[in-house]
């Protein structure tokens, strides 16, 4: 069988098995518990928090709190809303976000939080002046996709999100980055609050991370004191340290895959079309391949 479907995930990297496989044998610990192993096991957690914000850029502006994937981030961005006593107002929204983003929109409309949904044009992209032309002073929360999960186009978050910055600089934004995180190369340091999925860079299910600016509330999605009271439960180790060696992996080579996977999708298209019976192919300039 020749597998295809990256973009729902990816198939675990040996270096990464290795390496959570190490973790599962040597470091058992529970990294809330005082003893060696415990002290080992938080070391591993904590190195991993810091070397990835750093592998992105973020570690002076940034905190990031372990989750079980994009889903869980999303939701905690938008729980945060709902969780506010501070009622009304909008939130803006590309019309084409993850799943576990729009499920919560009829939500935020109950509790008297009108969404204002932004369409991309027929190229697929999504102009910075048309999320401006649905923000304003009332705006509590921006959310724009780097990448679409299903048509694969990019769009330019770090434009966006400076020109909102600029117009409106009390507006906080979040982007999901769980189909752009090490895939394409990105400027974050204007988005307040990001997530990414370690399943979609040839690391394990189940552990993602919700990165967040330092002087920004979070809500505690689970209650407990991990993650600094924001994530309870006991870490997930080897996943976490499975998660940094897949970033660590990736890291310094995401221009070059870039250029690397884009002409194999060339290839691919031009044989696709070749011989079979195909006569469009959507896309655009933009497209993450």
């Amino acid at each position: 069988m020749i597998y295809l479907d990256f973009a729902a995930t990816t198939p675990v990297s040996a270096p990464v098995q290795d390496r959570m496989a190490a973790v599962l044998a040597e470091n058992f610990g529970n990294p809330s518990s005082p003893h060696l192993p415990g002290i080992v096991a938080a070391k591993i957690v904590e190195a991993a928090r810091r070397e990835i914000l750093q592998s992105i850029g973020l570690e002076n502006s940034h905190r990031l709190v372990f989750t079980s994937g994009g889903s869980e981030g999303n939701s905690q961005v938008f729980q945060s809303l709902l969780g506010d006593e501070e009622r009304g107002g909008n939130v803006v929204v590309s019309a084409v976000e993850h799943n576990s983003i729009r499920s919560m929109l009829s939500r935020l409309n109950r509790v008297g939080i009108e969404v204002r949904k932004v369409t991309p044009g027929p190229d697929g992209t999504l102009a910075p002046e048309a999320v401006l032309a649905r923000t304003d002073n009332e705006t509590r929360l921006v959310s724009i996709m780097a990448v679409n999960n299903e048509t694969g186009f990019i769009f330019d978050i770090a434009t966006i999100a400076g020109a909102l910055k600029k117009q409106f600089p009390r507006v906080r934004i979040h982007s999901d980055f769980v189909q752009g995180f090490m895939k394409i190369p990105a400027t974050l340091r204007e988005i307040d609050y990001i997530t990414v999925a370690a399943h979609k860079i040839y690391g394990p299910k189940g552990v993602g991370a919700m990165i967040y600016r330092s002087n920004l509330p979070l809500p505690a999605l689970i209650g407990g004191s991990q993650e600094g009271g924001l994530r309870g439960g006991t870490h997930n180790v080897p996943g976490i340290s499975g998660f940094r060696e897949a970033v660590l992996l990736l890291a310094g080579n995401v221009e070059e895959n870039l250029v690397q996977v884009s002409r194999l999708r060339g290839i691919f298209l031009k044989e696709m079309l070749k011989h079979l019976p195909v006569t469009q192919v959507a896309e655009s300039k933009n497209n993450s391949p």
